[in-house]
């Protein structure tokens, strides 16, 4: 958005004065967020600190998180363990897995 466009959009400098302050609450509350994360990507994506939907699966399952096996039945594979809820449908989508498990313990 161009700044022409953007002084048009406000109509009075209390709006503009209210829109300046929340952008710089936003971007000082990130710059906080960065300033504890190494991640390079956007903020949103962050698999700690983001608000998509990759990072809030990644957050639960790290709560889950159980044990590794380093030999994974005698394969030669790692695999790591996770909580798992009992009632929980799986299929080959991981992410719906997550997703649905995510639900089962939100309604729990």
């Amino acid at each position: 958005m161009s700044y022409e466009a953007w002084r048009i959009s406000f109509q009075s400098s209390e709006q503009a004065a209210r829109a300046a302050w929340e952008e710089s609450v936003r971007l000082n509350l990130e710059l906080q967020k960065r300033d504890k994360c190494s991640y390079m990507g956007p903020m949103r994506d962050c698999p700690t600190h983001g608000e998509s939907k990759d990072a809030a699966r990644y957050r639960w399952l790290r709560e889950r998180l159980m044990a590794a096996d380093f030999d994974w039945q005698d394969s030669g594979e790692c695999a790591l363990v996770f909580a798992w809820p009992k009632d929980c449908a799986v299929s080959g989508n991981c992410d719906a897995t997550i997703d649905g498990a995510m639900l089962v313990t939100a309604n729990a």
